[in-house]
């Protein structure tokens, strides 16, 4: 069995975020650690991950990731994890706006939203494989990305979402599929802007025993093309969970569930301002000897004022859990293995499968933070390890800090020194 944690909306802006004698939202986040500790005591199934659906920052400001980093590593701590089980993907709200708005970039967007249909999915994808185009579309998330890259989890080039496979037990897996819907964001968020891309639809290891959750921080009816794009993510995607609309929502039917987080830091302005979180429990259940059924059974917490206490939203049979329930047939291997085992065939096939679409900087050891004490290590150490193992060439130490990071860990596959990598960086101690 494992136990998500689905926030969204963080919203950390700064200054106000970096004083927390005056951050009005500091108490929110301790009322909401307070209660899911006390949902853990009470049923004692632990997090085995954090998803954020975007909107980390509020200006796409680098202060706002640097709080939002030592945040989450806060809650990790509390909590009993580990940096390596954070997955995150960006809002409107983590592209910085003033440079999406300057003349370059609105001449890319403009370039690609002045199209439609199939035109439209041709032109993002060209300008995407073109690397100066697309570090141009690109660039009013280099706050977000360098974030994101400490988790594995940032975005470059036509690798425009990240993928990850987590075992839940004897062989399923819920396939995690990290999608970007601000590519084309600016100051001007109306939905016919919003675009996603047919290609980050795609799930090529669509077997009987995975199970794929899309993480994105629109909803798919704020998506140019909407309905078209909703019969991709649907056909695609059994678990669709969003943000942005600052309101929760369960929404099951086809065989498919759309799970929507509130903003844990909405606007006070806003009309029913209502901070909240969900936690998503997903076990295996009615097993026989080769069927079963993954049920995905949430928990939506929202914040009660005077006196500040989270409490349950209620489903209309008038329980506090929203549930659904997808068959899954067992894989074979997976009677020769242990509740503890990994199922390493599985993950194989599932690299195969998906080798088109695997990001090179996505190394997640299971259990080790790799990529996240990677990037904390002082330059020199860092520089240090680079060095030993050879990982780059001249002209690539010149790269920005992301490519760079990123180009040590192909390189690191390339010339089979992985192993090498993540034991210097362990060794390094921070």
């Amino acid at each position: 069995m494992k136990r998500f944690l689905h926030l969204s909306d963080l919203h950390f802006n700064y200054p106000d975020c970096m004083e927390p004698d005056q951050d009005r939202d500091g108490p929110i986040r301790d009322k909401m650690i307070e209660d899911i500790a006390q949902l853990i005591e009470n049923d004692g199934i632990k997090l085995s991950a954090i998803l954020v659906t975007g909107d980390i920052a509020y200006k796409g400001h680098k202060d706002e990731f640097t709080f939002a980093g030592q945040w989450l590593g806060e809650l990790c701590e509390k909590f009993d994890c580990t940096a390596s089980q954070v997955y995150v993907v960006p809002g409107n709200h983590d592209v910085d706006r003033s440079i999406a708005d300057n003349f370059m970039t609105m001449g890319l967007r403009t370039g690609i939203l002045s199209k439609s249909g199939e035109r439209c999915e041709r032109e993002l994808q060209q300008i995407l494989r073109d690397d100066e185009a697309s570090s141009v579309l690109y660039r009013p998330m280099d706050a977000y990305n360098e974030f994101a890259a400490t988790y594995g989890c940032h975005v470059k080039g036509i690798k425009a979402k990240w993928m990850e496979s987590i075992e839940i037990d004897q062989g399923v897996n819920v396939v995690i599929h990290g999608l970007t819907t601000t590519l084309l964001c600016s100051k001007d968020d109306a939905k016919q802007n919003i675009l996603l891309g047919e290609f980050q639809t795609v799930a090529r290891a669509k077997t009987p025993h995975n199970i794929h959750l899309a993480m994105m921080h629109h909803p798919p009816s704020w998506l140019r093309n909407a309905d078209a794009m909703k019969a991709k993510l649907d056909d695609a995607m059994d678990i669709q969970l969003t943000g942005h609309e600052h309101t929760s929502r369960w929404d099951d039917g086809n065989g498919v569930v759309r799970i929507s987080a509130e903003a844990l830091h909405p606007d006070r302005m806003e009309s029913g301002y209502e901070p909240g979180y969900n936690l998503i429990d997903l076990k295996l259940v009615n097993q026989s000897q080769d069927k079963a059924e993954l049920e995905v059974s949430t928990q939506i917490r929202v914040l009660q004022e005077n006196p500040i206490v989270f409490r349950p939203k209620i489903n209309k049979g008038g329980t506090e859990r929203f549930v659904i329930r997808f068959p899954v047939q067992l894989p074979a291997v997976s009677a020769a293995l242990s509740d503890d085992t990994p199922s390493t065939v599985l993950k194989a096939q599932l690299q195969e499968d998906n080798s088109a679409q695997e990001d090179a900087y996505r190394l997640r050891p299971d259990g080790v933070d790799v990529i996240h004490r990677f990037w904390r290590l002082p330059a020199s150490e860092a520089f240090r390890i680079i060095g030993e193992l050879n990982l780059l060439k001249e002209d690539e130490y010149r790269l920005p800090q992301v490519d760079r990071y990123t180009r040590v860990i192909e390189n690191a596959k390339e010339q089979q020194l992985v192993d090498a990598l993540i034991q210097r960086i362990m060794e390094a101690g921070y």
